[in-house]
């Protein structure tokens, strides 16, 4: 990667999608913040009671992050969730987890981490798939 935030965020969302996904099939969004000290902090969108759907929870975590990293609590962030995408020169979808990343001193990218779970065992994984970002959690000027 080229940015020792998103390093440190994405050496925290990945192992524990891939967790998720070879103990119970799937995930539900979740996220990660780093903090001025270096810190990082996992962060749930739903606690207890009926789970609301993915969007919902990618809404929900997104606009906590956008508060905390208005106030300057935060130097990065990351939301983690499922995603499917065509890869160039195929023409099926693939599963990917997808984390979303964004940092006060730059601009926001996509990490894919294509997967597959039609074999027996744990999942397959494949290369990450870096893409310029689409969720921007952080105040830029205009």
């Amino acid at each position: 990667m080229a940015h020792p935030e998103f390093d440190a965020l994405l050496n925290a969302l990945l192992p524990f999608a891939q967790k998720m996904l070879e103990e119970h099939a799937a995930f539900l969004p979740f996220a990660a913040s780093l903090a001025g000290d270096d810190s990082i902090e996992m962060v749930a969108g739903a606690a207890g009671g009926e789970a609301p759907g993915s969007q919902e929870l990618i809404d929900r975590l997104s606009e906590g992050l956008r508060e905390r990293a208005r106030d300057g609590c935060l130097r990065a962030a990351g939301l983690c969730y499922h995603a499917q995408f065509t890869p160039e020169g195929e023409v099926l979808p693939m599963n990917a987890i997808c984390a979303s990343l964004d940092r006060a001193a730059g601009e926001p990218l996509n990490v894919l981490v294509p997967y597959d779970t039609s074999h027996p065992g744990a999942p397959r994984y494949g290369d990450l798939i870096c893409v310029p970002g689409t969720i921007r959690l952080f105040p830029y000027d205009a």
